[in-house]
């Protein structure tokens, strides 16, 4: 417990002025070695310097001007290797990042062109990745070959298919993202009923063949 004592009081207890000052100067100089230590306790444990967040996904897309056809979502996405971590305002994922697939915009590195379009494609639905990758084809930003050519050098692997569907889908001759959008749609819807099919009727065929065996 604390109790909070004026001047006049210390005075009365024994101490003068001078007393006080010298109290009060060491107190200072106490107070300014100790956030200091812990100031350069923290510039060494981040010693060599960090690596640099790397805009990423929708927020790269929104700089590279893509067009982003439904709220993905409210938090910035960046990439920092080997930190995935998430926060009210902002998605930090682990990814490593090849030199090559990153670019500078405005002194802020994010996801090249190719890139960005590859990690929509792997984590949001075709809805929102063929638009942005029918926009960039469309405007001439990147070709075809050069998507498929990054994805070929990313060290992430997941959902491959579900990013080579998205660029099988993509059509340059579209000339807005709601064309896409139902383009997507439709896609997505089919998959999924295709899904459902092979998991009621796993394999008719077999089915059939056992039956004609039997016959």
């Amino acid at each position: 417990m604390y109790k909070l004592l004026s001047t006049e009081e210390i005075v009365r207890l024994g101490f003068n002025h001078a007393d006080i000052r010298d109290e009060v100067n060491e107190l200072n100089a106490s107070s300014s070695g100790h956030f200091s230590q812990r100031a350069d306790q923290r510039t060494d444990g981040s010693k060599p310097d960090p690596p640099e967040e790397i805009d990423s996904h929708s927020s790269a897309a929104l700089i590279h001007g893509l067009p982003v056809p439904s709220p993905v979502t409210h938090q910035i996405e960046v990439v920092l290797p080997g930190v995935n971590r998430r926060f009210k305002s902002i998605h930090v994922r682990g990814n490593q990042i090849p030199q090559a697939h990153r670019a500078r915009i405005g002194g802020g590195e994010l996801t090249t062109l190719e890139r960005t379009l590859i990690d929509v494609a792997r984590s949001c639905n075709l809805d929102v990745s063929v638009p942005m990758i029918d926009d960039a084809l469309h405007r001439e930003l990147t070709t075809r070959e050069k998507i498929v050519t990054t994805l070929a050098q990313c060290l992430e692997k997941r959902n491959g298919s579900t990013v080579r569907l998205a660029i099988d889908l993509a059509d340059s001759r579209r000339e807005s993202p709601t064309e896409a959008v139902a383009a997507g749609r439709d896609s997505s819807s089919r998959a999924s009923a295709s899904c459902i099919s092979a998991q009621v009727f796993p394999d008719k065929s077999s089915k059939r063949n056992v039956a004609d065996g039997q016959a």
